[in-house]
């Protein structure tokens, strides 16, 4: 479902979009012990506010559209095989859209935050992450229904409101 709705907003806005997961900060140690970090990264105010990104080692597999350049680099999260696998660097800190996809397909989510800063945790399935700040990490806890979101540069709630208009699928700013 997400690789689909992925898709779909992505020739829908033309906004560059990826597939990661999302560890909100109120998740606690469940979200540090699977990527294997000793604890959240350090973030200005508001850890309640602040989510972690990172998918099979890496922020996540990101698109030629969402990057600046990439490179190749090693799997990695744990013992999940030894294929080598593109990473690509992601844009500069900045505005940024997490949605998930349709629940119960005929609903969309969408978490208006930032890019606020990149940290890197050698030694563990998190080698690179990102830190995302959005208006209300307890209005977004007590929406998710999966861990696998999408990532979208700039701000796109509009646009995304108008592709569930087209589609029949409410979509819930959280």
């Amino acid at each position: 479902m997400s690789l689909l709705t992925k898709y779909l907003l992505h020739k829908s806005t033309g906004t560059p979009t990826m597939m990661t997961n999302l560890y909100p900060f109120l998740l606690g140690d469940a979200a540090v012990r699977h990527e294997r970090i000793e604890s959240f990264p350090p973030v200005d105010k508001q850890p309640e506010n602040h989510i972690l990104v990172a998918h099979c080692g890496y922020m996540g597999v990101i698109p030629t559209s969402f990057a600046t350049d990439w490179t190749l680099r090693p799997k990695v999260a744990g013992d999940r095989g030894r294929q080598r696998v593109g990473h690509r660097r992601p844009p500069a800190r900045g505005p940024g859209d997490a949605g998930q996809a349709p629940r119960g397909h005929d609903r969309m989510t969408v978490a208006e935050g930032e890019i606020v800063k990149y940290v890197q945790f050698p030694g563990s399935d998190c080698l690179n992450g990102g830190v995302i700040r959005v208006r209300d990490g307890h209005k977004l806890m007590n929406s998710l229904a999966s861990h696998h979101y999408l990532l979208m540069t700039g701000h796109s709630l509009r646009e995304i409101q108008w592709v569930g208009k087209v589609f029949g699928l409410r979509v819930e700013e959280i």
